[in-house]
Order: C-alpha cells, then sequence, then structure tokens
C-alpha cells in the first residue's frame, strides 16, 4: 500500500482517474440496486392483477354453474 501510495505521489494524475473510477463504481451500484427494487415492485403487481383476475374468473364460473 506504502508503494502505490508513493507511485501516485509522483503521478498526480492517477488520483483523478482513481477518484471518477470510484465515483462511477457507486454511481453504478445505485442504479443497479433502483433497477432491482423497480423490478421487484413490478413483480408485486403483475401478481397482484393475476390474483385479480383469477378471483373474478372463480366469481364468473361460479355465478354461470349456479
Amino acid at each position: 500500500m506504502h508503494e502505490h501510495a508513493e507511485h501516485a505521489r509522483h503521478h498526480p494524475s492517477i488520483t483523478a482517474v482513481t477518484f471518477t473510477m470510484a465515483m462511477l463504481a457507486v454511481l453504478v451500484a445505485a442504479v443497479s440496486l433502483l433497477g432491482h427494487r423497480t423490478h421487484t415492485h413490478e413483480l408485486l403487481l403483475q401478481n397482484k392483477a393475476t390474483d385479480q383476475w383469477a378471483y373474478f374468473q372463480a366469481k364468473s364460473i361460479r355465478r354461470h354453474s349456479y
């Protein structure tokens, strides 16, 4: 670690690149997390719609069978 710090001291442009890469990694992680949350929410909504449709069909079948 000490050698890397010494190397970075002699090449100041590495610090900017390292910082940029770290910020991009955080941004990608945040976008990925939000994407997963959105996908999960969409699946829950789809399941709710499917359950409502199944309820409607069962109710309709019972009404027609009587």
